[in-house]
Order: C-alpha cells, then structure tokens, then sequence
C-alpha cells in the first residue's frame, strides 16, 4: 500500500506572529521615546545647575573684587533676576559684618525653577576681610 505525503509550504507569517512583532516594536518606540526625554530632561536640568552656580560664583566675585577701603566698606546685600533662553534666575545676597574680629560673610542665593515647574536653589557662602595692600609692604621694609 502506498500512502501519498502531500506537503504544504506555509508562506507568510501568521496572525498572531505579526501580532507580536507589532507589540515588541511598539514597546521599544515608546521605550526609545521615554529614555529619549528623560535624558534630554536630564541635560537641561544639569545646564540649568551649571549656569545657577556660575552665575553665583560671579556675583560672589564680583563682591569680593573690592579695590579699596571705601568700597569694602559700602559692600551691601541687594537681588537681581537674570534671564537665559531658558530660565529666569533670582540671584539675592546679604553682607554680615563681624566687628571683632573684622571681617564680612558674603552669600549668594540663586533660585530658579526647573523644566518641571519645582524650585531649585544654590548657595554660595565665603567670608572676607579688609587688608591694606600696604600693610605687607611696610612689613617686608
């Protein structure tokens, strides 16, 4: 007895496989896309940090650059806002002065809000004092 074996050649994909390529492609997109935002989140909140702090520093340069007497003297707290493409920046800081012994305590608060609307701030503290240029001079004479 003879038995015929008849061969089906199955071309194409099936139903359920196109259903799971569909599935796994659309979970890697929206992987690729949350990742995508977390990171470009990510860098603007670092330049945001980036700038705050560089914008302090200056500030607390600039304070710090006294040339004379007079102008260490009249050193005062006081605010300003600076604004970038991106944030606006609210820099404010104070000047305590200390009697004995001389000296001042500069800080420099700068706050902003970052791309998801929550407050951040950093703080920059130094202190300083007065000393005459020819004080170091007379020394060495």
């Amino acid at each position: 007895m003879k038995t015929s074996s008849v061969k089906h050649n199955m071309g194409g994909f099936t139903l359920v496989e196109i259903l799971v390529a569909a599935t796994l492609l659309i979970f890697g997109l929206s992987t690729t896309a949350y990742f995508s935002r977390t990171i470009t989140k990510a860098g603007i909140q670092s330049r945001q940090y980036k700038d705050a702090l560089q914008l302090a520093q200056n500030k607390l340069e600039r304070l710090r650059g006294y040339g004379n007497r007079s102008s260490y003297d009249a050193l005062a707290g006081g605010s300003e806002s600076v604004t970038t493409p991106n944030t606006t920046y609210s820099l404010v800081w104070t000047v305590t002065t200390n009697t004995t012994p001389p000296y001042k305590v500069l800080q420099v608060q700068n706050s902003w809000s970052d791309v998801e609307g929550i407050s951040r701030k950093v703080e920059l503290t130094t202190v300083t004092a007065w000393s005459d240029p020819l004080n170091g001079v007379r020394i060495l004479q």
